[in-house]
Parts: structure tokens; C-alpha cells; sequence
């Protein structure tokens, strides 16, 4: 059987990442670049998203494993399927109605592939309301609090394991 290609193959949610990676770069306490000045940054966003998406296959590729595309769906939603988690937001990886930064209204199609960029990183309802009003949004606000690379996610265990369990679900 020919190996499917990794989601880092096919897509990322580089604008996202952006923002995270300016944002890790500004932080100040907590923060392990803050033990010594002449430490070299490397921003964990960047990081996170390129590991994550590096150890799974594109849903959307032909020769994708079906417990995988299960995996994405039980645990990130589906347009069918809405997460019924206490704790998540039912359409927290829904993609964008409008993708932010564009001009004209485009909608993202919801699939799994789109599910899990958003999984990785998604603008936060907030930040997509003032990027269409003209306003400037905290960085801290930008992502959404479901997103992977978001910095405060680092210890949130609800998070962390639903992306234990999506790469579980490629194996």
C-alpha cells in the first residue's frame, strides 16, 4: 500500500502560525527564553504545528487510513457530527466562514483536512470581527482557545490529548 502524504505536505496554517510565533516572541514570564538573554528563539508555535503536521497523513488523501479519518472526525467534528465535548465549543474546528485577510467573502469548505488545519491554528471569532471592521485585536486574543499552537495551550490537557489521540488514530 503507497503511504498517504502528511498534512504538512498539503497545507498549513501559515498566517496563524504567524501571528502565534510574533506573539511567543513577545512574551515574558513563564517563558523559557526568558532564563538567559543570549538564548537563540525558537518560536514552539512554529514548532508544534510543523511536529504535529509532520506525524499526520492528509485526511483528504486516497491512501489515508480510515481509523485515522475517524479519529479527526470523533474528535474534531464534522459538519454531521458536531463535538458534543463539555468543554469544546460544538464548532470550535468548523473552518472560516470568511477567511480572514481577504477581500472578498470565501468561505472554507468543511473537510477533514480543513478541520485539522484548524485544529492546529484558527483566528478566534473576536480577531475575524474586528479584521472586518478595521480594528486591531490583542495579540493574546487573535486564536482561538481550541487552537494547538496557541501558547496557553502549552499544559491544557484537553488539547493535548486530542492531539495524542488524532496521531493515535494514524498509526
Amino acid at each position: 500500500m503507497t503511504q498517504p502524504k502528511k498534512l504538512i505536505e498539503v497545507a498549513m496554517p501559515i498566517k496563524e502560525i504567524s501571528a502565534e510565533s510574533v506573539r511567543d516572541k513577545s512574551i515574558r514570564h513563564g517563558h523559557i527564553s526568558t532564563l538567559h538573554l543570549w538564548w537563540a528563539r525558537r518560536p514552539l508555535p512554529v514548532c508544534r504545528a510543523v511536529v504535529f503536521a509532520s506525524l499526520v497523513p492528509d485526511p483528504m488523501d486516497e491512501n489515508c487510513p480510515q481509523a485515522f479519518k475517524d479519529a479527526v472526525e470523533i474528535l474534531l467534528g464534522s459538519p454531521s457530527k458536531p463535538l458534543k465535548e463539555q468543554d469544546i465549543d460544538p464548532n470550535a474546528y468548523k473552518p472560516y466562514d470568511d477567511i480572514p485577510y481577504t477581500a472578498a467573502i470565501d468561505k472554507m469548505e468543511d473537510t477533514p483536512r480543513n478541520r485539522l488545519l484548524m485544529f492546529i491554528g484558527k483566528y478566534s471569532d473576536e480577531f475575524n470581527r474586528n479584521e472586518k471592521a478595521g480594528k486591531t485585536t490583542a495579540s493574546g486574543k487573535q486564536l482561538s482557545d481550541y487552537s494547538l499552537i496557541k501558547w496557553d495551550n502549552k499544559n491544557n490537557g484537553v488539547i493535548i490529548n486530542k492531539a495524542r489521540k488524532t496521531y493515535l488514530g494514524s498509526l
